[in-house]
């Protein structure tokens, strides 16, 4: 069985990962797999 906080922290970072391929900023450029420009 996993410690809880792996259970925690897999979930969150699946929460992330879902959030940011849906915020309409950030999706796109996750989508097209560039970098995002910080110039």
């Amino acid at each position: 069985m996993q410690p809880i906080i792996d259970i925690i922290n897999e979930l969150s970072k699946n929460y992330i990962d879902d959030y940011l391929a849906t915020h309409p900023a950030i999706g796109p450029i996750i989508d097209r797999g560039d970098p995002p420009a910080f110039d």
